[in-house]
C-alpha cells in the first residue's frame, strides 16, 4: 500500500511562511499524509521540534532548504543544520556527509532569486539524487516542465512538492510511494513513486509576500 508523502513544506521558522508545527499535524491528519518533509530556509529547528512532538503516525524527515553562492538547494534527512552561503557543490557534499539526500528545487523559476544560477543547474545535477519536477508555486509550467527535461536527461529521480508557506498548501503536490524506514528505501521507494499535482496559484503569492514585508518589519525593530 502506497503512503501519501509531501516532500516540500515550510513552517514559521522560515520566517515567511504562516504554518505553525500544529497547523502541519492537523493538516497532515485532515488530508491522510504519513511523511512531510520540513524543508525551512536555512535552519532545521522547526523540522526537528515537529520531529519530536508530532504522532507516530507522522514521519517527519527533517530538511532544509539551503541559499548557496549559486542558488538553493535542499537537503533531506538532515541530523544537522548547515550553514548557508557557501559554494553549492561544498553544500552537496555537507548533505552527503551527514548521510542525506540531495534535492534541486524548482531549478527553472526564474521569477525566484533564490533558484541556483544557470551555468551550475547541471553540476548540482550530475550530483543530485531528486528534482522537483512539479513545484505547485511555479506560475508558469513550463518552468516544471524543463525540470522534467532536466531530470530525465540526467537520469535523476523526479519528485513533487507543494512549497508550501500556507497551512491550505500544504498536500497540493504529493508522492505516493511504499513505506520505507530510512534515507535509503525511501530513495529506493521513490523509483517507483506515483505523483498528485495541483497548482497553488498567484493569490498564495501576494499572501507570502505580505508575509515577507511583515517579517521584515518586525526584524527591523
Amino acid at each position: 500500500m502506497k503512503i501519501k508523502c509531501e516532500m516540500h513544506c515550510h513552517t514559521i521558522y522560515s520566517g515567511h511562511s504562516s504554518i505553525e508545527l500544529t497547523d502541519v499535524i492537523s493538516k497532515c491528519k485532515e488530508k491522510g499524509i504519513k511523511v512531510i518533509a520540513i524543508t525551512d530556509h536555512n535552519t532545521i529547528e522547526g523540522a526537528i521540534l515537529l520531529k519530536a512532538k508530532a504522532p507516530k503516525s507522522l514521519f517527519v524527515i527533517v530538511g532544509e532548504e539551503i541559499r548557496t553562492a549559486q542558488g538553493e538547494i535542499t537537503g533531506l534527512f538532515l541530523s544537522k543544520k548547515i550553514e548557508p552561503g557557501q559554494d553549492i557543490l561544498d553544500t552537496i557534499k555537507e548533505i552527503r556527509a551527514q548521510g542525506g539526500l540531495v534535492l534541486i528545487p524548482h531549478p527553472y523559476d526564474s521569477l525566484r532569486h533564490e533558484t541556483i544560477r544557470r551555468e551550475q543547474i547541471v553540476k548540482a545535477a550530475d550530483r543530485a539524487d531528486f528534482i522537483e519536477v512539479f513545484n505547485s508555486r511555479c506560475l508558469f509550467n513550463r518552468f516544471n516542465k524543463k525540470a522534467f527535461a532536466l531530470g530525465k536527461k540526467h537520469k535523476i529521480l523526479p519528485i513533487v512538492g507543494s512549497d508550501a508557506h500556507l497551512p491550505s498548501e500544504i498536500g497540493r503536490s504529493i508522492n505516493l510511494i511504499e513505506a520505507f524506514d530510512s534515507a535509503d528505501t525511501f530513495l529506493k521507494n521513490m523509483k517507483k513513486a506515483v505523483f498528485e499535482t495541483k497548482a497553488s496559484g498567484i493569490l498564495v503569492h501576494l499572501q507570502t509576500a505580505i508575509l515577507k514585508r511583515l517579517h521584515r518589519s518586525k526584524n527591523a525593530y
